[in-house]
Parts: structure tokens; sequence; C-alpha cells
């Protein structure tokens, strides 16, 4: 590009600084880099083809324009990944504006702190940058505040972030054992959800698979620091009950991981079905659905006092499992009479089959956890 003679004749024929800032922002989206376009302007400059007053409007359009690939992206993506490309574009354009103003001296200042042309090309975009960086650092709160206005909504923010573990741990086993399970009742709470999204795909179509995505590598993360967390409390002198709680915790953590996989698996085959034109009938989405709801009973009757595990609490749960996998057998006999007759879809078994081994694993920590509240 910096030899074709097309380009510095274009960018020197520019006559105006709203002209050079539309040019600017038209040849950075084509382009999509204002680095190219920077390092263009660069070259330009150093063979004397372009001065720095025709360079700089050009560069406040490429700071525009570099905006424009993150928001075509964004459309399609969360709340929060818009109003980052959001933040992008308006950082950028107020900067363009405020500046514009003071052209002149922001030009004279530029040209007395580099030798060349191309340094003073290079300093004009850094200077640019990291003022209004500095600038906007210390007014987060208004562009917070500018940004949510800008682009409203209520979705919520998942963040990688644990909710309760914190470094240096706690020096008493009982206070690190306390903190460890109610982050183990953050991580299922986190699988709950993912369960409740993947719930709207099939019954509403809402395409929620980003976002269950999204708890599923949060749900890895708590698991990860989870386990670092013990690992680095198991190297202190315990007793043996200390370090069979332990592994207890891992155990729960590493099978509630498991259980965000299968969900992960539940709605990649889901999305395969409908992407090769497979549907279910009404009336095997309508089972499908009664036994994905049977299962979610099941997983948020674990969720009370997690990881702690009560009589009453085992009844019910052992009274849900063994009625979910009575109704999953059952389906199963209804769907083998729908094959027999050429009417029944294969996908169907597939979908119960990843419902029954979430259910198993339902199952695991359950009993893990009450082996975990019998260990003194």
């Amino acid at each position: 590009m910096k030899t074709d003679p097309n380009i510095p004749s274009f960018f020197t024929s520019l006559s105006s600084t709203p002209l050079a800032i539309l040019a600017g922002f038209i040849f950075t989206v084509i382009v999509q880099s204002s680095s190219v376009t920077s390092g263009i302007l660069v070259l330009l400059a150093d063979s004397n083809l372009l001065t720095l007053g025709q360079l700089i409007p050009i560069l406040l359009g490429s700071a525009i324009g570099t905006t424009v690939t993150a928001l075509f992206i964004s459309l399609k993506m969360s709340l929060h990944a818009k109003r980052t490309a959001a933040a992008h574009f308006i950082f950028n354009m107020l900067g363009v504006l405020v500046i514009l103003p003071f052209l002149g001296p922001f030009e004279n200042m530029v040209a007395g702190i580099g030798e060349t042309s191309a340094q003073q090309a290079a300093n004009a975009y850094t200077i640019f940058k990291l003022s209004f960086a500095i600038i906007f650092l210390t007014a987060l709160k208004p562009l917070k505040n500018l940004i949510e206005k800008a682009v409203p909504g209520d979705e919520e923010e998942i963040l990688f972030q644990t909710r309760y573990l914190d470094t240096p741990l706690p020096k008493k086993s009982e206070d690190v054992f306390r903190i460890i399970g109610l982050e183990l009742g953050y991580e299922l709470e986190v699988t709950e959800k993912m369960f409740a999204e993947s719930k709207l795909m099939f019954v509403d179509g809402q395409n929620a698979r980003q976002k269950i995505l999204k708890y599923e590598s949060l749900n890895d993360y708590l698991d990860e620091q989870i386990e670092s967390s013990l690992l680095e409390f198991s190297k202190n002198d315990l007793s043996e009950d200390e370090a069979k709680k332990i592994m207890l915790l891992v155990r729960i953590s590493n099978t509630l991981e498991n259980l965000a996989d299968s969900d992960e698996n539940l709605i990649d085959t889901w999305k395969n079905m409908l992407d090769s034109g497979s549907r279910l009938s009404p009336e095997e989405l309508d089972e499908f659905i009664q036994v994905y709801t049977s299962f979610q009973n099941n997983l948020n009757a674990l969720s009370d006092g997690f990881p702690s595990m009560t009589q009453a609490k085992k009844e019910k749960m052992k009274d849900n499992d063994t009625a979910l996998r009575e109704e999953i057998n059952s389906k199963y006999r209804q769907h083998m009479k729908r094959i027999q007759t050429q009417h029944g879809n294969t996908m169907f078994i597939e979908l119960l089959s990843i419902l029954e081994d979430s259910n198993a694993k339902i199952r695991r920590i359950r009993k893990l956890s009450e082996t975990y509240v019998k260990t003194k």
C-alpha cells in the first residue's frame, strides 16, 4: 500500500479538515485497523508527501473508524459486549470533538517535540490517545453513566471472580471449610442458572447459548479456584478428618463442573439437531420438558443449605431421584413405541440420556455431601 501512488494522491488531495477526518474514518473502516492507517501516514510523512497539518485530521478520523469493527461485532452479542464497543466509540469520538477546536496549538506542540516528519506523525497519534486516556481515567464514573444511558438494559453481568474465596485463606480450618462451602453454593447457583437458561431455549426458542457458555466457563473457573485453595490449605498439618473433608470438597466441586459440562452437551445436541433440520414432535418436546422440569426440581432441592445434607433434604432428594428415574424409563418405553411406528426422533433418546447422566451426577453430589456432613 505504501508504494501505491493512488494512496498518497488521495490523502494529499483532501482540501478541508472535515474531509480529512471523513477520509481517515472510511479508510480505517476498510482496512479495519487504525494501526495500518497511522503506519501509512507515518511513511507518507517520512517521504514528505504529507504535512503534519494534513495528517492530524486523518489520524483523528482513523481513531473513530477503528471502533466500527467492534460495534458491528457486538450487535448480536450480550449487553455488556455492546457497552464495551460503545465505550470504545464514545471515548474516541469525544476525544476527536474535544481536540478539534485546538488543532492549531496541538499541531504546534507536536511539531516542537519531533525532529522528523515521521516522528511528528507518530507522536501526534500517541499524544492524542494518551492524553484522552488520562482525561477519561479521571472521569470513569460519568463515562460509565453515559455509556449505560446510551446502551440501556439490565442483563446480568457474568464476572469471572469468586464470591467468597479470597487470599490469603483464614488460619482456622473451620473458617476455611465454611468459606469453601459458601463458594460451592455459588458454583451450584451458577449451574442452576445454566440449566434454567437452557430450558428457555427448549421452551421458547430463545438463543441463550452464549450466556450458557459464559456460565459454563465461570463454573470451570470457580472449580479451579476452589481446588487451588484446597490444595494450598492441604499443605498445613491436617488431621485425618480434615484431609478427608478436603478430598470430599474437591470431588463435589469437580462433579459440579462435570454437571455444567453435561448442560453444554445438552445445548450442543439441541443446536446440532436444529442445524440439521431435525425437530422434536410436539408430543416429544412436551415429554422432554416434563423430564427436564423434574430434573430441575431435583437440582434445586440440592441447593438448600448446600453442601449441608439434613435427613429431610436427603429423603426428599432420594424420592425425587427415584421418581425421575422411573419417569425417564417411562419416556424411553413410550418412545420405543413411537419408533416402532417410524414416527420417533432418535435425538429424543440422546437428549433424555444426557438428562439421565446429569441426574446421576446430582445423585453423586448428594452422596458426597452426606459423607461430608458425617465427617467430624
